[in-house]
């Protein structure tokens, strides 16, 4: 028995399932329970209010996605027993689900400033503030990608010029 296969078990579904029902629970708890129920009725402010509910929903359709993920990560362990799982994959599906909460805010806010920026021009800063933080969220979320396609920027405006003054004539001035 290799080492990996030792550390690989079903009983690492356990914790898995435990994330899942406990996304069910908070996400159904933050969002409905908060919106119909009057759940933390010490938290007043409509604002507040609204970014629970708004994580919740987002826990829930994160967790509606891990679902999805689990089941077809269960099948392919049936078929093949090096897929089992490990601890760190409970880790990962736990990582989901909160970032998809805090994705369902962000997102919010990308169409109210969207929206905002569309319709009304009377408060010009509060939506570019809120853009601005989606950018930077956006920029975090795919660094890797936006470092390839701003190296590639480059790398093409680099070449332009290397051929653009290769073509000009010796001596011919470049102003």
């Amino acid at each position: 028995m290799s080492n990996s296969s030792r550390r690989q078990s079903y009983w690492w579904y356990v914790p898995i399932v435990i994330a899942l029902v406990l996304g069910y629970a908070a996400g159904g708890f933050l969002s409905f329970g908060v919106m119909f129920c009057n759940g933390i009725d010490k938290l007043v402010n409509p604002t507040a209010r609204l970014v629970l509910i708004l994580f919740g929903m987002g826990l829930l359709g994160s967790t509606m996605y891990c679902t999805k993920w689990w089941a077809s990560d269960v099948e392919e362990a049936m078929k093949d027993k090096s897929l089992l799982p490990h601890l760190f994959d409970a880790f990962g599906y736990m990582t989901t689900i909160i970032g998809g909460g805090i994705t369902g805010v962000v997102l919010y806010l990308a169409v109210k400033a969207g929206v905002m920026l569309a319709v009304t021009s009377t408060k010009p800063d509060e939506p570019r503030l809120a853009f601005a933080l989606v950018i930077a969220f956006c920029g975090g979320l795919f660094h890797f990608k936006v470092r390839d396609m701003l190296s590639g920027v480059l790398s093409k405006l680099i070449t332009e010029h290397k051929e653009e003054a290769a073509s000009k004539a010796p001596g011919e001035d470049s102003s």
